[in-house]
């Protein structure tokens, strides 16, 4: 009996050998497959390139390094408000003999920083001067002139300066002054006066300095142009803020000028035909 049963053992055996190595516990498990990690944006998230468009039809320089023209560079003598800063250009030239290179420095001139308005009362007020100070006090800027809107209406040039960081991820980076006022909290984008340069990217720079309460947002301040001017109804009335730049609507002119001469036109011809259609 027992010798039936081992033969028996012996003659299953090709067929539970299968069987077994399709079982889980006769197998190794295999390794689960490593999830790709997600990329990691790279710091600094703020792109400072961008907002910055120069060139023809956007902004003219006013200085060229090494140029017998233009100076060399400028620097701010010292900022009057959040959008209004003194400049004097930098400039160096050979005297004696033999020559010898001569720093110079210009005379003030008081200009509007293009695209931006900030408030005119405190605390904002010495905030903003004091950040200026901070990012520009001794050092040579750039500075352009808006190629379409080259002053405000009370003779100010309208100028994009640029500078360099200073210390932190943006060391030695170009930066737009004008954008990073708006950045910090110590400006907003002005949008009543027209400006050649694009401040598309500074209305998110706004956002995210009111949203993180950065510069006057924290102060619970806020300046005009944001603020609705509200009716005895109730209704509001837009925020009573006006252009600061001379708008010449010439294109409407044009247009005005066209549809006169086609009405006149049309009246000449109409007098004209009517005896003809007489009966």
């Amino acid at each position: 009996m027992k010798t039936s049963r081992f033969f028996l053992l012996i003659a299953a055996a090709p067929l539970l050998i299968p069987v077994a190595s399709g079982c889980n516990f006769m197998k190794a498990p295999e390794p689960e497959p490593t999830p790709t990690p997600a990329s990691t944006p790279k710091a600094p998230f703020f792109d400072p390139a961008a907002g910055q468009t120069r060139g023809a039809g956007i902004s003219t320089p006013l200085n060229k390094a090494s140029d017998p023209v233009f100076p060399d560079a400028f620097r701010i003598a010292g900022a009057l408000g959040g959008d209004r800063v003194t400049i004097q250009s930098v400039d160096t030239v050979q005297i004696g003999a033999p020559p010898k290179p001569v720093l110079t420095i210009g005379a003030p001139d008081r200009v509007r920083l293009a695209g931006i308005v900030a408030p005119t009362t405190e605390p904002a007020l010495s905030l903003a001067k004091k950040t200026i100070a901070d990012w520009t006090a001794g050092r040579d800027v750039d500075v352009d002139i808006d190629a379409r809107y080259p002053t405000d209406l009370n003779g100010a040039r309208l100028v994009h300066v640029f500078y360099k960081g200073r210390k932190g991820p943006y060391e030695g980076q170009v930066l737009s002054l004008n954008r990073m006022l708006v950045r910090s909290g110590n400006a907003v984008v002005d949008l009543y006066s027209p400006t050649a340069i694009d401040t598309s990217q500074w209305l998110l720079d706004e956002a995210y300095a009111r949203r993180h309460k950065l510069g006057f947002w924290k102060f619970g301040q806020a300046v005009q142009q944001r603020i609705p001017i509200t009716a005895t109804a109730g209704i509001s009335r837009g925020t009573g803020a006006r252009s600061r730049v001379l708008i010449q609507p010439t294109s409407r002119v044009a247009a005005s000028q066209t549809t006169t001469e086609t009405t006149s036109s049309t009246s000449t011809q109409t007098t004209t035909s009517s005896p003809t259609a007489a009966p």
